[in-house]
């Protein structure tokens, strides 16, 4: 059965949250534990020492809009998760971060292993998700600048148009030492991404 777990959730209609800081580290999305040999549900000796992760990487969340118009505003975010970080899902909802790091932690794989984890469930989790609703990262008050505040973004970001839905991704990169390292995925899910750079802030445009 999937588990899944979000570090804030606004879920009801037209639900408010905002933190002026939020700070969550990879620990608490890359938990494993160790089995107790006198508690092995199959009873197997060998079972004993195995890992296990107790949340996969693609049900683990940050900061999620669920509801429709719900909004989430963190003022400075240090966020560094293997998962999705930030994502829209409700009709109208947003997620404002206005300044900090977003830091996606991918799984350690070989080139092998990697090839297969494709062939089997696709690109790894976004940094940044819109299935429906906006997300504004770096931008200033408005929305339609890039801030004055340093954000450091690291993974692919992806904007959905489907059916009605339309997610909106705004990021703003709007001070030298802001930064932006990844792609905007657009195989499958084409929605609107606008980046937007200012006084010496960069993106690397790489996976």
């Amino acid at each position: 059965e999937r588990a899944e777990a979000a570090a804030v959730l606004a879920k009801g209609k037209a639900s408010r949250i905002h933190l002026d800081n939020l700070s969550m580290k990879k620990e608490a999305t890359t938990h494993v534990y160790d089995f107790n040999p006198y508690e092995v549900p199959s009873g197997k000796a060998t079972d004993a020492n195995a890992k296990k992760k107790l949340l996969s990487e693609y049900y683990a969340y940050g900061l999620v809009a669920r509801g429709e118009g719900s909004e989430i505003t963190v003022g400075k975010a240090d966020l560094e998760l293997q998962g999705r970080l930030v994502r829209t899902e409700g009709k109208g909802s947003r997620v404002i971060v206005e300044s900090g790091k977003l830091l996606q932690v991918l799984p350690e794989r070989t080139e092998e292993k990697n090839k297969e984890h494709q062939e089997k469930y696709g690109n790894d989790p976004h940094v940044m998700e819109a299935l429906d609703g906006t997300i504004y990262a770096g931008m200033n008050q408005d929305g339609n600048e890039a801030g004055d505040k340093t954000l450091n973004v690291t993974g692919n970001i992806m904007a959905r148009a489907n059916k009605g839905e339309q997610g909106v991704i705004h990021l703003g990169l709007g001070t030298k030492d802001s930064s932006w390292t990844g792609v905007t995925d657009y195989e499958y899910m084409n929605g609107e991404v606008n980046l937007y750079l200012k006084d010496g802030g960069t993106w690397t445009n790489e996976r």
